[in-house]
């Protein structure tokens, strides 16, 4: 069960700036507001670095460089969509801009997009090859879509091409988070935070698998540490949720997992764990409610539509949830699960007899 989460974006910002900033502008009073716009953006002043790029394009509307350091900006504010569109414009205008499909490729992530962001990524690395993070992204791409053997060849490919990118050591961590292979996951973190000490979703993340590996009292220092760094870090408190999930202190868990939800009302596994809380009550409705909100945030989410098809069936709705298990099946088919598959067919054809 992929009870964690993957965060994009990072330390790139530099490689992103210099990327833009290698492009020719026409026109002094442009160069000039481009290289303001860049600057504000890197002191986190979105909405002059906004007024500058928008006074660039009312000069000159087919600036690319406007087009994608604007598309950074609105991403950095989680305006993911429209991001999209300022990066897909420039690469209209100049379709070698590497940083645009890299960018682009983070903000298909952040709405699930991950075949497209895979091609943005293979587009990037087109131009720029020996770019050790770009294969970093992908593979986190590859994780998300739960093809795990695609994503730890590009954690390695990126490790050859640098061998102390903290990106991929996370990677690798996630990777063994997600096969449940937590000593090693743990070995990855510490070699990512070792190389980036304020790297908060190592922090978190090892957190989640030290709670795997019955070390609570580790978890919650790593989830403190996090809310050290960042108090509006929503995955902490998904974390500690968790934890206190684990330790069937169920009412302080759902405390912890409606804070996540107030700071980020789209993540899935706050909404599928408080579900399975709930069904662990026999509040069969609010379980329902909570599994079919993460659904709705994530079709794929597999481990969402068996449990919402178990409820239906125990409700009397048996044709609902068997259509439920066949989604689920079929998830698992697609993931290249094999034997998740034929448990779930099994199951399906018992309750057909």
């Amino acid at each position: 069960m992929k009870g964690y989460y993957l965060t994009i974006g990072f330390f790139e910002m530099d490689w992103l700036l210099k990327d833009i900033a290698k492009s020719v502008v026409k026109g002094i009073s442009v160069e000039f507001l481009l290289n303001r716009a860049g600057t504000k953006s890197q002191q986190h002043d979105y909405k002059g670095a906004i007024e500058d790029c928008n006074q660039i394009l009312s000069i000159n509307p087919n600036n690319a460089d406007a087009y994608c350091l604007r598309g950074l900006i609105l991403a950095n504010l989680r305006q993911d969509q429209s991001a999209i569109q300022d990066y897909t414009q420039a690469l209209r205008i100049n379709q070698n801009l590497a940083a645009a499909y890299f960018n682009r490729g983070i903000s298909r992530t952040e709405i699930r997009d991950y075949q497209g962001a895979i091609e943005d990524y293979n587009q990037s690395i087109n131009i720029n090859p020996n770019t050790a993070f770009i294969y970093s992204k992908r593979g986190l791409s590859f994780l998300s879509m739960g093809n795990y053997k695609n994503a730890i060849q590009y954690f390695q490919q990126a490790l050859l091409l640098e061998p102390k990118l903290p990106s991929a050591y996370y990677g690798k961590a996630l990777f063994y988070l997600y096969t449940k292979i937590y000593s090693e996951a743990i070995v990855n973190f510490n070699l990512a935070i070792e190389l980036y000490p304020n790297y908060i979703d190592a922090f978190c993340n090892r957190g989640l698998a030290y709670g795997a590996m019955v070390n609570y009292v580790l978890a919650i220092e790593d989830f403190n540490r996090t809310l050290q760094l960042n108090p509006n870090y929503y995955g902490a408190y998904y974390g500690t949720g968790v934890v206190k999930m684990y330790q069937n202190q169920f009412k302080e868990a759902i405390i912890k997992f409606n804070k996540c939800i107030e700071i980020n009302p789209l993540h899935v596994f706050s909404y599928f764990y408080r579900g399975y809380i709930y069904e662990l009550g026999s509040y069969y409705n609010k379980a329902l409610e909570n599994y079919s909100a993460a659904i709705k945030i994530d079709a794929f989410h597999k481990e969402a539509h068996e449990k919402q098809g178990f409820i239906r069936i125990k409700i009397g709705d048996l044709e609902g949830g068997i259509q439920d298990l066949k989604l689920a099946a079929n998830i698992s088919l697609k993931q290249g699960n094999v034997e998740d598959y034929q448990r779930i067919l099994n199951n399906i054809r018992e309750l057909e007899i």
